[in-house]
């Protein structure tokens, strides 16, 4: 009964992001064609060229783009699938450990054989697992659709295709251990979400500081949906900067640990 609990659990948060990523890829792909219909393609591509230098730091529109490219279409536009998946994840971390408690679930829950700090890494582990599984399905599908529906045969293009998912791992990996911290902090998915919506805001707005001012440079290594913006893909690959990768270590560790902790803490105040 509990792994089919689970199995439900897992598939529900699996088939949120996946189906809101699809449908989005989908009608950006609809834009695309309409687009290109009307010829209007060229004039979009300059048109982000017209930004304010900080807006364009941001967003990470960091070249001029022709968006009449499909590739350079979709490494640009992904952003948004992106971005929204990366908070529809968080939402889900928030709900990783508090959930049954807000239903009322949590005493059946842990009535059954297994500690607390085992649930713990039960549930982060799950969550790892359906993030990659979405990400190699959606890039698995992107590239049978540029096979199929466009003919494109060259290796570079799948090649950038399957960076551009592998870039995004970065901030959904963030966006779901800082969920599942949260949701160990507060007993109550919805203060959970809204926390970790806030945390994940003020590290992204702090990448204004220096597309703004120009100093305090560091402020670029704390916005980790900037690691994953599909653009990059383009120009610099697979590669993360030693300082990202500090980062990117020290962010697991912060935001894995304190809740494992708190769990753990739980079930030796249960014990005794």
């Amino acid at each position: 009964m509990r792994r089919r609990y689970e199995f439900r659990r897992l598939r529900a948060a699996f088939l949120k992001v996946f189906l809101t990523m699809l449908l989005l890829m989908i009608a950006l792909g609809a834009l695309y064609a309409l687009l290109q219909s009307y010829g209007m393609m060229e004039s979009v591509s300059y048109s982000f060229l017209m930004l304010p230098d900080p807006v364009r730091g941001f967003f990470g529109f960091v070249s001029a783009l022709d968006l009449s490219d499909p590739l350079g279409y979709f490494c640009r536009m992904m952003l948004l699938p992106m971005a929204i998946s990366s908070i529809i994840w968080l939402a889900q971390g928030a709900r990783a450990l508090n959930a049954e408690q807000a239903s009322g679930l949590a005493e059946l829950l842990f009535t059954q054989p297994g500690s607390r700090s085992g649930f713990f890494w039960r549930r982060w582990s799950q969550g790892l697992a359906a993030i990659v599984v979405n990400l190699l399905l959606l890039a698995g599908l992107t590239n049978l659709f540029f096979l199929l529906a466009l003919g494109q045969t060259d290796f570079g293009y799948h090649m950038l295709i399957w960076t551009v998912f592998v870039r995004m791992l970065v901030a959904h990996v963030f966006c779901w251990n800082l969920g599942v911290l949260c949701s160990a902090l507060f007993a109550w998915p919805a203060h959970a979400g809204w926390v970790g919506l806030a945390v994940l805001l003020v590290l992204t707005l702090t990448s204004l500081i220096p597309a703004c001012f120009g100093v305090f440079n560091v402020a670029w290594y704390w916005s980790f949906l900037h690691y994953s913006i599909p653009e990059y893909a383009l120009h610099m690959g697979f590669a993360f900067s030693w300082p990202q990768i500090g980062a990117m270590a020290l962010a697991l560790l912060v935001t894995l640990l304190p809740g494992w902790l708190m769990m753990r803490t739980r079930e030796i105040d249960c014990e005794v």
